[in-house]
């Protein structure tokens, strides 16, 4: 399934990539509404890895964004290609008033170089989502070097298909 789904991302991306995390881990119900319960905020920073490890794509993505609100040279270091994002002030204003969820969704078509995290509305404590909610989608993607260490790529309303970011057609 997961190859009929990768070569489905140059046309319909964000639906072959969820529908394989779906398939990997099925979401149950869906609410309208987020569906969550307070987290301890250790368990919360536990989720996303061993602090500084830059082969865990969701630790570059917490310092990344870490970055991105306090620190912005740390945020153009974790960044693959920073003179493509300006002055930053854009991305900043984009996850003005959202939070990095933990999950770590591998791309279908690319599971080993690229992942996809998503940055959802902010709540005012740490929070563990225990069922599937609808909300507007605002995607941080993730590129693994050839180190074996994680950058980002990019951030947007979109997951875009591995041919676009690295020029590989979909495996499978």
């Amino acid at each position: 399934m997961g190859g009929w789904l990768a070569h489905l991302t140059p046309t319909v991306s964000i639906f072959a990539n969820l529908a394989a995390d779906a398939l990997r881990e099925p979401p149950g119900s869906v609410s309208p509404v987020p569906a969550m319960v307070r987290s301890d905020e250790e368990a919360a920073a536990r989720a996303m890895g061993e602090p500084g490890d830059l082969t865990n794509p969701a630790q570059v993505a917490v310092l990344w964004y870490s970055g991105l609100l306090g620190d912005l040279a740390a945020a153009r270091a974790l960044t693959y290609a920073p003179a493509a994002w300006g002055d930053y002030r854009w991305a900043i204003d984009h996850v003005e008033r959202r939070s990095l969820a933990s999950k770590v969704i591998p791309a279908v078509d690319a599971p080993d170089r690229i992942a996809f995290m998503r940055f959802v509305p902010q709540v005012a404590q740490s929070s563990r989502v225990f069922q599937a909610f609808v909300t507007a989608a605002t995607f941080i993607t993730l590129l693994r070097l050839d180190d074996g260490s994680w950058r980002v790529w990019g951030l947007g309303p979109r997951m875009p298909p591995a041919l676009e970011i690295i020029g590989e057609r979909p495996v499978g």
